[in-house]
């Protein structure tokens, strides 16, 4: 029995001694309402340096990253990040890398949806409505084929304003086969006549539909030509 014990006791600290020790459990904290909690091990691929936010709404927000201190048992203010309409981006404004910790909290004074992915050893979070998509009216639409213009389409859809109307307003939406529901790709607003704009998008990706649609954002009545442009979809629109 004695020799029993002693040899347990010489085995637990050879296994202590090799690094083997009794794991913990770590507890998922607990966030206050309207804060969405991230845990960075639920995330595929790579993240330890920032955090940047993507619009995927309309208006004005500015939202508040936390993140959990396990040793302390406390959550602190991580940094902050202002978003400014649909497609815009912005890195929160930190001095840690998101490595050090693993739990981090997200909040606004709206009431958002956020997803989160990681790219470039980033936290990308997409911040988008919680209510439905609103479809458009297609009838004011332009439909562009992108699959009848030669060339090759990979990266960006720009718009050209060869309009009488300095600083006009386009949003642009996609789909791949007729009677599919919308979805909204994003914004063009060229600052000046013969001057064009990027649809600013919170898409990783615009070239992957059949079809594009683009109408005017301040009603006005406007033709629309497209070209396949320095691998670019190129909108051109002129006065009807």
């Amino acid at each position: 029995m004695k020799k029993t014990f002693i040899v347990s006791m010489a085995l637990s600290l050879i296994l202590v001694g090799m690094g083997f020790s009794e794991t913990k459990t770590e507890v998922t904290p607990s966030v206050n309402a309207g804060e969405t909690l991230i845990d960075l091990e639920s995330v595929a691929g790579k993240t330890k340096d920032n955090i940047r936010f993507i619009s995927a709404i309309e208006e004005k927000q500015s939202f508040v990253v936390k993140y959990y201190d396990s040793t302390k048992n406390s959550w602190n203010v991580f940094g902050s990040a202002e978003l400014v309409g649909y497609g815009d981006t912005a890195f929160v404004d930190s001095s840690i890398h998101i490595k050090k910790h693993r739990y981090y909290a997200v909040s606004s004074k709206g009431n958002y949806n956020y997803t989160y992915a990681a790219h470039n050893k980033d936290l990308y979070i997409t911040v988008s409505s919680s209510a439905p998509e609103a479809q458009p009216d297609k009838s004011k639409a332009t439909i562009i084929d992108a699959n009848a213009i030669n060339g090759s389409f990979k990266h960006n859809i720009r718009v050209f304003n060869n309009t009488s109307t300095p600083n006009p307003k386009f949003v642009v939406y996609g789909f791949n086969n007729e009677g599919d529901a919308w979805t909204k790709i994003g914004n063009a607003s060229p600052k000046k006549i013969n001057y064009d704009a990027m649809v600013r998008t919170p898409l990783n990706e615009v070239n992957t539909f059949n079809f594009y649609a683009i109408l005017s954002a301040d009603e006005n009545n406007y033709n629309f030509s497209a070209v396949k442009k320095d691998h670019d979809l190129f909108i051109t629109a002129t006065d009807k």
